[in-house]
């Protein structure tokens, strides 16, 4: 790619979108273990990062065994309401400069159920020692849920927050981000819903301020980089960590003359792995949040293991298992995740570039 260093006018654009809403309030999104091979779901400047066509499936089933009828979490329930995700993205380079993108997510968690489809716009230009992308997302989201099945212990229809048995709505948003990558180090920022909307289509009338049923903002942050040890491209070493706000450490939001705390702490994912021979990657990560440090009101959450294993032809098989470290373990066996990525082309490229980290 020929080094670049201009186009201002894109660059101040772009970076406009992004940086205008970073006082972020809530978290929504769904989490991930295995987030460094799902990042254009939630940074859509991933998008075009590799120098081919990639696509990645994944399958999250979060607190394993939450349903089990010997926990005494509501054993007539189907799925007792642990949270279900499936992903699917695919994203490739478009000529030098561009960079294009697809990303498919639907999460279940209790009688709520949400699909979301976003296609992403990356703009490259090479920057110092690798690529810079700026991007922009749009998409559609559809939430919809299932009320008449959960066991209440006052009537449901006492409370107007569910007096619509089975909503459905479609929603509209779009995002921006930006993602820095070189051959040992990565950064980027992202925040892939900018817009925030009521979840619920009840006239205006009956539309309080401090609803809670609506979407909110994300900000993520994550970077990293990748260390060959004693300088052998056979044994890498990559740290890496991501950082997901939810507002500033319990920060209140503020809608008219209303003032609602959102109740999401800011998460971090710090992940270590090791990556054996260009095949077999290991890692291991903590996840918590910034809140127990600080006020102690919060908890850790988990410690998570996760493998991938490369072959050849561009296949890649993954896992992850997320051991809880909240009174969640006494219900649950854990969480599993397991994924599949293919990347078009591999073997050609890779043995004329070195092997990509991020």
């Amino acid at each position: 790619m020929q080094k670049t260093y201009t186009e201002p006018y894109i660059v101040l654009i772009l970076l406009t979108a992004l940086l205008l809403p970073l006082l972020c309030r809530a978290q929504q999104n769904p989490m991930f273990t295995q987030y460094m091979f799902n990042s254009l779901t939630f940074n859509p400047a991933y998008a075009g990062s590799k120098e081919y066509l990639s696509a990645n499936i994944l399958y999250r089933t979060q607190w394993a065994g939450w349903n089990n009828p010997g926990n005494g979490l509501n054993p007539e329930l189907e799925t007792g309401g642990a949270p279900v995700t499936q992903t699917f993205t695919v994203h490739t380079p478009v000529g030098t400069r561009l960079g294009a993108g697809l990303s498919v997510v639907n999460d279940k968690i209790g009688a709520t159920e949400s699909t979301g489809a976003n296609l992403s716009y990356a703009y490259r230009i090479a920057f110092a020692e690798g690529e810079l992308a700026l991007a922009v997302q749009g998409g559609i989201t559809n939430f919809r849920g299932d009320f008449a099945g959960l066991i209440a212990r006052d009537p449901l229809f006492s409370d107007a927050a569910f007096t619509e048995q089975m909503p459905n709505v479609w929603r509209p948003n779009f995002g921006a981000g930006l993602y820095y990558h070189s051959k040992t180090f990565y950064l980027g920022m992202s925040v892939p819903r900018l817009l925030e909307s009521s979840l619920r289509d009840a006239a205006p009338a009956e539309q309080r301020n401090d609803n809670p049923a609506r979407t909110y903002q994300h900000f993520y942050f994550t970077t990293g980089g990748a260390i060959p040890l004693k300088g052998n491209p056979d044994f890498v070493f990559r740290p890496s960590v991501l950082v997901k706000s939810v507002g500033l450490f319990g920060e209140l939001k503020r809608q008219g003359n209303s003032t609602t705390i959102i109740g999401a702490p800011t998460e971090f994912d710090a992940d270590i792995s090791l990556f054996l021979y260009k095949t077999l990657w290991l890692g291991l990560s903590f996840r918590s949040s910034f809140e127990i440090f600080i006020t102690g009101q919060s908890s850790y959450d988990s410690m998570d293991a996760w493998l991938a294993f490369y072959l050849k032809n561009g296949l890649r098989i993954g896992a992850a298992y997320d051991f809880s470290l909240t009174p969640v373990q006494k219900y649950s066996i854990g969480s599993l995740e397991l994924s599949v990525g293919y990347d078009f082309n591999y073997s050609e490229i890779e043995q004329v570039n070195s092997p990509r980290y991020f």
